[in-house]
């Protein structure tokens, strides 16, 4: 590898520990976004940008940015980044390893004054988790995609989004100033633990992603008859619950027959009135569809629509996210630079939503996958190895020196 400075895992170790202390709350940690602990932890994080020699600011939509210029600033910037808030009750590696692993590249390469030509720049994104919103609030931020709900919002005093921003010290009416035009980007790059088996299953340390999923979300509402539980004999109810099982039974019969090529989930169920003595009248069951196929989620939807008609139920869209590719050519700088360093890197597709899937609809986009542990993430057993935390790290440097000209 050129210069005589490499990144150093065991420093990017200890800034993943450092971060996981802001938040941690048992063996999990819970930032989620623009709470108490997502605020301290983007402090945190401008800090260590500012440390590493980087310019370190926050936007208007909470996204974190450090910056170092290469010697020809009029050049689009390369970015490297993830998001900082996490699930409640998450992991240490979601989304804070693509920032630190980012910070550690530019801090490598500042120490060894390695010549580039473009600037760099590592961003943490603001709620990707979609605590407070639909998901991917900073990127959409960024990329002028906010909803038309999200606007109006943003100037409703009243909103949980506004007060919410409010109370993280931000200030709803200047979030759409956060906005850059994506011109000034030449690529993005995002480092993330799969949170999934096929790396591990398959033995591979690096993966290149070539798509993200579209993720569909939909409200789905049954109604029953709520009578007495006591007196009324089985033969005769007509049980919201009952009926909500068998939608849910058929459309996972639906699915497994896709062959693979989609996965729905049946998240949450609110049973009203929801007592121990009522038949319950009504019920709403939150539902999840992904693929990289958009025709087989409007199937699924239409499929939703099929069973739920004669059980008088019906499905309502709440947000939808199209199936992204990523970009031929940085995925290909990618796998370069894997192989550079001595990596064979898999082609995969991911079944997680991230914010490169927002970036790619804009920018040439890429990802790259180190393995999780047992396929775990979301939760306090999520872990990524040591030696795949260097795998990774490495190839993320490769690819700066290799795409910052």
């Amino acid at each position: 590898m050129p210069g005589s400075v490499l990144p150093s895992v065991k420093r990017l170790q200890e800034d993943l520990e450092a971060l996981s202390l802001i938040g941690r709350h048992g063996q999990g940690v819970s930032r989620t976004a623009f709470s108490p602990a997502d605020m301290e932890a983007r402090g945190f994080v401008r800090e260590l940008m500012a440390r590493a020699g980087m310019e370190a600011r926050m936007d208007p939509a909470g996204n974190v940015w450090g910056s170092l210029c290469g010697k020809e600033p009029g050049l689009p910037s390369l970015v490297i980044g993830s998001h900082l808030d996490t699930v409640p009750e998450g992991g240490r590696f979601d989304g804070a390893l693509g920032v630190l692993a980012g910070i550690e590249c530019l801090r490598t390469l500042g120490e060894g004054q390695a010549t580039r030509g473009r600037t760099i720049e590592v961003v943490g994104f603001s709620d990707e988790e979609g605590t407070l919103t639909s998901g991917y609030f900073g990127s959409r931020a960024m990329l002028g995609r906010l909803s038309t709900r999200e606007r109006h919002d943003l100037g409703d005093e009243t909103s949980d989004l506004y007060r919410t921003l409010v109370a993280a010290g931000l200030s709803p009416g200047e979030v759409l100033r956060a906005g850059r035009d994506p011109l000034g980007i030449h690529c993005y790059i995002e480092l993330h633990a799969e949170q999934g088996m096929t790396l591990e299953e398959m033995g591979y340390s690096i993966g290149v992603v070539t798509g993200i999923v579209g993720i569909n979300r939909y409200t789905v509402e049954i109604p029953g008859t709520a009578r007495h539980a006591g007196t009324t004999p089985m033969r005769l109810r007509d049980d919201a619950i009952v009926k909500a099982s068998r939608f849910i039974l058929r459309m996972h019969e639906y699915v497994l027959g896709l062959e693979e090529q989609a996965v729905l989930t049946a998240g949450w169920l609110r049973v009203f009135p929801g007592a121990y003595n009522i038949v319950p009248g009504k019920v709403q069951v939150g539902v999840e569809a992904r693929s990289m196929d958009p025709g087989l989620l409007d199937q699924a939807e239409a499929e939703m629509a099929r069973v739920l008609e004669p059980l008088g139920g019906h499905v309502n869209l709440l947000s939808s996210d199209a199936p992204a590719l990523l970009d031929d050519g940085v995925r290909q700088a990618l796998a370069a630079a894997a192989s550079k360093e001595g990596y064979a890197s898999h082609p995969m597709r991911s079944g997680a939503g991230h914010d490169a899937s927002i970036m790619a609809r804009s920018v040439p986009s890429g990802m790259i996958f180190i393995p999780s542990r047992d396929g775990l993430s979301h939760c306090p057993q999520e872990w990524s190895a040591p030696w795949h935390l260097e795998a990774g790290l490495r190839v993320l440097y490769r690819a700066c020196l290799d795409l910052s000209g």
